[in-house]
């Protein structure tokens, strides 16, 4: 898949942005998952359905090993703030943390071109934003992001 330059990410509507880093996110995922034994699905869009089915608590589900849980993708042109009104399945995806489910959210800077994993049960709900740069690294490509966030070890290890 061919990533948008800058400019392209800086003229594409808000909605367009969310559909284009989710693609980059499969495309990219699907290059290396077979290999580390990562399995993943898309779930419902309830937005796409207009508001045929309920809202689902996050855009994928996945299995690696023994972690497993909720993914929810999210693109954003800041290098380093997700605002919390970007992330509404938070409530959600902190109760099935609380119950041990092994959630990820992942969020690519676009303007960057650099992905990072945050475990939504390190997001404080009270905060109106949170500066990602505390909770976890900024990584060159998914690959690399997943093995930090301990998903997986690297196949170098």
């Amino acid at each position: 898949m061919k990533i948008p330059s800058r400019f392209e990410w800086s003229e594409m509507p808000s909605e367009e942005i969310g559909k284009t880093v989710e693609r980059l996110f499969c495309t990219t995922l699907d290059s290396f998952s077979h290999s580390v034994g990562l399995i993943y699905h898309r779930l419902p869009d309830s937005r796409a359905a207009r508001g045929g089915i309920k809202a689902q608590p996050a855009d994928y589900i996945y299995r690696c090993g023994s972690k497993a849980g909720f993914i929810e993708v999210k693109g954003v042109g800041h290098e380093s703030v997700l605002k919390k009104g970007s992330i509404r399945q938070l409530p959600i995806l902190r109760l099935w943390g609380s119950k041990g489910d092994d959630g990820l959210v992942i969020v690519y800077h676009y303007t960057l071109g650099l992905w990072r994993i945050v475990s939504p049960m390190k997001l404080d709900p009270a905060k109106s934003s949170w500066n990602l740069n505390e909770f976890s690294d900024t990584h060159s490509n998914l690959y690399e992001a997943f093995v930090n966030a301990g998903v997986f070890r690297s196949r170098n290890a």
